[in-house]
């Protein structure tokens, strides 16, 4: 019996050795690979922080000029408590750190702030992309993204007091242009007793109907209202023939800008 039982120790102990060896190599495999995860983690914890980082220093260089930017790969470099582009990629601990930058457009640009690095033996890269608008140029009056086509306009030869084929157009710049006061001056102011009675915009439609003499202004009672990039096209109507007149007319806008536009003796034609 005591042999039998001495010999059931012995196994036993091997039993419990090799469960805590093999508990003991579980634990340990478990612990490296909790650490190699966390490492990966704080890896890319730190190269997400540098990409942001290279987001935000392009911003900070495009708010001091936006010509700045250009078609390029650049690396940044803080230099004079500001940051600047140099070389072709900057190295922070080991990361390495490119920010591409795309213009489209005049006031528009794309940029890609990319960080890569090595750990071991395997490549690993993020990257952060973001647009940047030239936000400090002045848009600028409604006047100044308003133009006026007046190569075609003419008097109508059935009916010479109307003024017609003129056409305004927006660029879109400006959200919406609204004309309110139309002011119009035509020489030679003879005989006297002409008088601008209607204003038609688009054609047909009235928005002003009343009686002015030159130099008079007309505030619309239906506003020319223009959204987006858009033409419309506008005609005059006085009381009596205005063939061989020079119409100086002033545009008004709800914003108190102004655009001016010269018209000298229109031919009649259909």
């Amino acid at each position: 019996m005591t042999t039998s039982f001495r010999g059931m120790t012995v196994v036993e102990a091997v039993v419990a050795i090799a469960v805590f060896v093999l508990i003991c190599g579980v634990a340990v495999q478990t612990y490296q690979g909790a650490n190699a995860l966390t490492k990966r983690a704080a890896d890319k914890t730190k190269a997400l922080w540098l990409a942001e980082e290279g987001i935000e220093a392009t911003r900070s260089i495009r708010d001091e000029n936006f010509g700045n930017l250009s078609n390029s790969s650049r690396g940044l470099l803080l230099s004079g408590g500001k940051w600047i582009f140099s070389g072709s990629s900057d190295t922070t601990e080991g990361y390495v750190r490119t920010v591409a930058v795309t213009l489209s457009g005049a006031d528009t640009a794309y940029a890609t702030s990319t960080v890569s690095w090595s750990s071991n033996g395997a490549t690993s890269t993020v990257a952060l992309a973001t647009r940047l608008t030239n936000w400090r140029k002045l848009v600028g009056t409604q006047a100044d993204h308003l133009s006026i086509i007046t190569s075609g306009a003419y008097l109508q030869s059935a009916n010479p007091a109307l003024l017609t084929n003129i056409t305004l157009v927006t660029d879109g710049v400006i959200g919406t242009t609204t004309i309110s006061q139309i002011m119009f001056a035509w020489t030679p102011n003879s005989p006297t007793t002409r008088r601008l009675q209607q204003i038609y915009s688009p054609n047909a439609a009235s928005v002003y109907t009343g009686s002015i003499a030159t130099g008079g202004t007309a505030t619309l009672t239906t506003p020319i209202t223009m959204a987006g990039a858009v033409s419309r096209t506008i005609q005059f109507r006085w009381n009596a023939t205005m063939v061989g007149k020079t119409f100086t007319t002033t545009l008004i806008m709800s914003d108190g800008s102004s655009k001016v536009f010269t018209i000298t003796n229109p031919p009649t034609a259909p």
